[in-house]
Formats: C-alpha cells, sequence, structure tokens
C-alpha cells in the first residue's frame, strides 16, 4: 500500500513521504524539469538555381516531411509526419529532447534537389541530402527551437525532338513518309564558351515508340546550341547529307541545321523550367548514282535483248554489273561495264544480250560498284521474249569453275545430242540425250569440273536446229 502512495504522488510532482526525528535532516528531495523542443521551416523552390533561398522565390505547398528519431529521455522511438503549409511552412513542436533527423519527400517527377549546405548562412541554404532527402542528425535540447532545416528543390529544363530521313513527298519537312534514324549522335553545347554539357545517341520515343527521339531532360537556364553527326552510311548510300532548314512555316516539322559544315543549329535560349521540343534535324540519303532511267526491250528483228541505263550524277563509282535471270531462275553475271567514277553529266549505257535462245521473261538487275568494293543494287527490268518456233537452250553458270546446267526448250519427241569442244576444236565428249518425252525445259548437266581453264564450245542438236554456245572455264 505505501508503493502506490509513492508512486501517485511522484506523478503530482510531490516528493514521497519522509519522516524525520527530533534533530534529523534529509538534502535528498530534489526536482528536475525540461522544456519542450522544436525544428522545423521552410521549402522552397530555386528558381534561379543558385542554391539558396533569394526573396520572393517560391514557397512549395503540400511536400511531405518526416520526423524520425528516439527521445533522450528513455531512448523511445519517434515517427512523425507533416505537409508543408501554403507557405512553404512546416513544424514539429512538443518534442521531447532528444535525437532527430528530418526527410524531405521530392514533391514530384520534375524536381530535383538543390545542392546542400550551399554557402555560409544556414538559413538561406538546403539541408536535404540530394538522393535521400535526409538530413544530418540533430541534438535538440531542452527548449530548443531549430528553425534552420530547409529543403530547395528546382525544376529541369528540357530540349529535344526528332531526327529523320526526308523521304516524304514534302522535302525538308517531316511528313508521313518520313523515317527516324536511331543512333545519332546529338550533342548539347553550351553558346560562346562552346562547352559540351551531354552527348547522347538517338532511340525509339518512349511515349509513341517512333525512331530517332532525343531529350537532354535537364538543362540550366543560358544559351545553347545542338551539334549533330552524320549517320554512318548504309546499303546503297554513299553519304547523308542536311536537309534545307528552316522551310514549311512550321518549326515543329522543319529542320533547325543551319552549318551542315559542323552540323549546328543556331543559338537558342533556354528559360527556367522551360520545354523545346522542335529543334530538329532532316536528312536526305546521298546515292552512288542519281539514276535518270532503266529500261529493257526484245529487238524481235535481231533477236536480241537490248538494256540502256542514264545516270544523272556519278559518286565514286567503279563499275556497274549486269546480271540476268530466266523464270525466276538464279542469276548469273551477263557483264561489267565500267563507270565513269565521279561525274556531274548524263551518261548512257547500253548493253545487248545475245544469250537468250530460250522464250520467257528474263529479268535484269543492274549493281552498282564503289571502288572500295560497295555494292548497290540500282534497279531491276523485265524482258519477255516470246518467239514462235519453241526450241531453245541456256547454260549456266558461265563462266564456271565446275559443271554447266543445260536448259533445253524443246517438243515432245525430239532427238536432243550435243558435242562439247575445246578453243581448238578438239572433240572433249559427245553424248545422246535421246528424245524428249514432253514439251517444255529440261535440264541436264554438262561435266566440266575435270578440264582445265579455258574456252570451249557446246554444239546443241535439237531436233533439226543446231545451238552453239561458248563457255569460258576458270580455276
Amino acid at each position: 500500500m505505501r508503493k502506490r502512495i509513492v508512486t501517485q504522488i511522484r506523478l503530482q510532482g510531490r516528493a514521497p513521504l519522509v519522516t524525520l526525528v527530533s534533530g534529523q535532516s534529509d538534502l535528498t528531495i530534489d526536482a528536475g524539469f525540461y522544456r519542450l523542443a522544436r525544428i522545423g521551416d521552410f521549402v522552397w523552390e530555386d528558381t534561379n538555381l543558385n542554391n539558396v533561398q533569394d526573396p520572393f522565390e517560391p514557397a512549395l505547398e503540400n511536400v511531405s516531411v518526416t520526423l524520425t528519431g528516439t527521445k533522450g529521455t528513455d531512448g523511445s522511438l519517434v515517427n512523425l509526419v507533416t505537409t508543408t503549409d501554403n507557405m512553404g511552412r512546416y513544424d514539429f513542436n512538443n518534442l521531447t529532447p532528444g535525437s532527430y533527423v528530418v526527410t524531405f519527400t521530392r514533391p514530384g517527377s520534375q524536381y530535383l534537389s538543390v545542392v546542400p549546405n550551399f554557402g555560409s548562412d544556414d538559413t538561406k541554404d538546403s539541408d536535404a541530402d540530394a538522393v535521400t532527402g535526409q538530413t544530418q542528425s540533430y541534438q535538440l535540447k531542452s527548449g530548443e527551437y531549430n528553425n534552420t532545416v530547409d529543403a530547395g528543390y528546382y525544376r529541369c529544363a528540357k530540349v529535344g525532338d526528332f531526327v529523320w530521313l526526308d523521304f516524304g513527298s514534302n522535302a525538308n519537312v517531316q511528313d508521313g513518309g518520313d523515317l527516324g534514324i536511331n543512333n545519332v549522335q546529338v550533342q548539347l553545347f553550351q553558346a560562346f564558351t562552346n562547352t559540351l554539357i551531354e552527348t547522347q545517341l538517338t532511340r525509339n520515343s518512349p511515349i509513341d515508340g517512333r525512331p530517332g527521339y532525343y531529350l537532354f531532360d535537364c538543362v540550366r537556364p543560358g544559351t545553347y546550341y545542338i551539334k549533330v553527326s552524320r549517320p554512318a552510311p548504309g546499303a546503297g548510300v554513299t553519304r547523308y547529307e542536311f536537309v534545307v532548314p528552316n522551310q514549311g512555316g512550321d518549326d515543329m516539322l522543319d529542320s533547325d541545321v543551319v552549318d551542315f559544315i559542323n552540323g549546328t543549329t543556331l543559338n537558342f535560349t533556354v528559360g527556367y523550367a522551360q520545354t523545346i521540343l522542335d529543334i530538329d534535324i532532316g536528312f536526305i540519303s546521298i546515292l552512288p548514282v542519281d539514276l535518270k532511267e532503266l529500261s529493257g526491250w526484245w529487238n524481235k528483228d535481231k533477236d536480241v535483248n537490248q538494256l540502256r541505263w542514264v545516270t544523272t550524277k556519278e559518286i565514286n563509282n567503279s563499275h556497274f554489273i549486269l546480271e540476268r535471270s530466266l523464270e525466276g531462275g538464279i542469276y548469273t553475271q551477263v557483264a561489267k561495264i565500267n563507270g565513269k567514277g565521279f561525274s556531274n553529266n548524263e551518261v548512257i549505257y547500253e548493253f545487248n544480250d545475245w544469250d537468250i535462245s530460250l522464250n520467257g521473261i528474263y529479268e535484269y538487275r543492274v549493281k552498282q560498284v564503289d571502288f572500295d568494293g560497295k555494292i548497290n543494287e540500282i534497279g531491276t527490268v523485265s524482258i519477255h521474249v516470246n518467239r514462235e518456233r519453241l526450241v531453245g537452250i541456256q547454260v549456266y553458270p558461265n563462266p564456271t569453275k565446275d559443271n554447266v546446267q543445260l536448259k533445253i526448250n524443246a517438243v515432245e519427241g525430239q532427238n536432243v545430242t550435243y558435242d562439247l569442244y575445246d578453243g581448238t576444236g578438239r572433240l572433249i565428249l559427245s553424248r545422246n540425250i535421246g528424245e524428249t518425252l514432253q514439251s517444255g525445259i529440261d535440264t541436264y548437266s554438262v561435266e566440266m569440273h575435270s578440264l582445265i581453264q579455258g574456252v570451249y564450245y557446246l554444239r546443241v542438236h535439237v531436233g533439226a536446229e543446231t545451238f552453239i554456245q561458248k563457255i569460258i572455264k576458270i580455276d
């Protein structure tokens, strides 16, 4: 019963009962008190990006602030949350003296923390770590009010848009037929000092997936220019050039590179938290040859396929390769025609193909070869050969390193034989294939793999008709 009375006395600020006898003294009856503490201050937007609070910079409202720590009296944990008011202020009061940490939650993804502990005035700087948002640990004493714990944030400016290849019907501006280009190097430079700020490669847009996208998403206020590198030449492309800038009247659709030698735009000014998404760059592809015409026809009177192509410009053009296919078969080379190298004049090329003994559709494709060996297909043309007679032959590949295939177009019941002669007229081999069983095309193999290189002649008899084909054997 006595213990309960003592506890109650302590809660009421009263000392326990003490019995004193005559002449006795007791000097141990003491009383200790502490005053409650406070911590808090201000969250602001650093619109001039100098990392300190300046007059008239806006306060940030509804920013979440968390207080964690331990009470000095008994070591119990503290975890409190509040938000800033419309003046950017927050306050944790009625705190037991102890050790405390303040954590600020970033007010949005568009905000970044300023540099903490900048300058010499602790009432004007930011105390929040740029990554965690936490302050240092503060030891609050009895009655202390620490009103210097602040946090500053700023918003980034954004600069970017699109790099494209001008394929569409509207030259020098973006339209539906154009194609974005990935992996193009885009650089942001500080103007006047020519300081490189950041380098990116174009990529697919995270919004709509289109290629050619770039974005410098945290740019400080200032004056800048963009520098773009030409894409690496690809198949069929000698080089890329910039399109004509500032065309069409819509800055969202034009190209902004004005210095073609250095690949740079004009200088532009970026304001605080400004979004600039109209710095675009357009390219056109420069082919090794500009082809004006590619045509072909069967000259029935001379029984020859005649081909013609015309170029208006040639760059680094070594030669052309002409290949032929019959009725969708494999392509074989039939000619090599030297190019003009470098030319800005119209050049006419012509070739007569006499090796067309079979009826059918002949498809020719023209390939252009650079001096460095790069090959580019520049076009195809089809020619229909339709003689009244139905007999004909074709020998391929020619030249050959091995056997050749003899393709014969005959009618049912015709007897087929062939003889192979070397360049001196000596008979090498003779074969009697026999009568054809049905009309149409049949293919036979002529053995030449064991022969030395040189010129040979194949004489083919199909019924009453005879055909002679020169064959070149190579190692």
